[in-house]
This record gives C-alpha cells, sequence and structure tokens, in this order.
C-alpha cells in the first residue's frame, strides 16, 4: 500500500498521501495492541512454562550449533593453492588432499581456532578480525591461500 500510494503521490494525486497517512496511523495502533498482546501472552508464558523452559533454551542452542555448523562449509571460503610436485606427478593439497579427508576441512579447522582463541584472555572480536585480514594477506601474497575467483 506504500508503494501504491507513494506512486499517486509522485503522480500529483494527492490522494496517495492521504491514504499513506490514514493507513500509517492505522498500522501505529495495530502496531501497539499486538505490541501490548505480546507482552502480556510473553509474561504468562513465562510464568506457567517457567520450569519446562529450559527444554526449549536446551533445544534451541543445539539447533544454533546446528546452523552454526552449516554455514562454516557453506560461508567460510578459506582455501590452500598448494601444490607438491615430484617429477611428472602434481598434487593438489586441497583437491587431492584434504577435502578427500573432509571437504570444507579448512574452514572447521579455522572456526575452532578462532573459538579458541577467543576462549584466552586478551583476545578480543576486533583482535581476531584483525589477525585474520592480516593471515589472509599474507598467506595470499606468499602464496599459500587460494585467492577466491
Amino acid at each position: 500500500m506504500g508503494s501504491i500510494s507513494g506512486y499517486m503521490a509522485l503522480q500529483g494525486n494527492a490522494t496517495g498521501a492521504i491514504i499513506w497517512m490514514i493507513l500509517y496511523v492505522l498500522l501505529y495502533w495495530v502496531k501497539m495492541w499486538l505490541f501490548n498482546l505480546g507482552y502480556s501472552t510473553g509474561t504468562k508464558l513465562i510464568t506457567t512454562l517457567g520450569s519446562k523452559l529450559e527444554i526449549f533454551t536446551d533445544a534451541i542452542s543445539a539447533m544454533g550449533v546446528m546452523v552454526i555448523g552449516t554455514l562454516m562449509a557453506t560461508v567460510i571460503n578459506f582455501k590452500t593453492s598448494l601444490v607438491f610436485k615430484t617429477g611428472k606427478v602434481s598434487l593438489s593439497v586441497q583437491k587431492d588432499v584434504l577435502d578427500k579427508i573432509m571437504p570444507a576441512l579448512l574452514p572447521v579447522i579455522l572456526t575452532f581456532f578462532i573459538y579458541w582463541l577467543l576462549g584466552k584472555k586478551g583476545w578480543t572480536t576486533t583482535r581476531v578480525i584483525l589477525l585474520i585480514i592480516v593471515l589472509a594477506l599474507l598467506g595470499a601474497l606468499a602464496g599459500v591461500l587460494a585467492v577466491p575467483a
């Protein structure tokens, strides 16, 4: 409705602006009513299911771990471009060794390394991000890390 009203107003039709103002006021009151409804039912849920709430939080934590695990392999792009050559035989470390052991092994190792660093005293998320940037630049410059195409 907002885009229709905006288009009407851009065409010089004042009805579009009036329709949007009326809808905005109506939506504000609906939003306030839904906020109060959510607050009252949320407090009622917590008071009635207080003892069973731990089960829900454990289930949500397990689901979060699964989501992070699947995101590691798909979002983190961390590959090596190292190739071992002996005579006429060449062996790609990434494709022929690491991906045969476990696909996305390097992103998993990197993620565990980051979690381990964050558990150490003195390591903040900012320091870890800066470390990753420096290591990525040095690794790409040295030819150890593959630069994504």
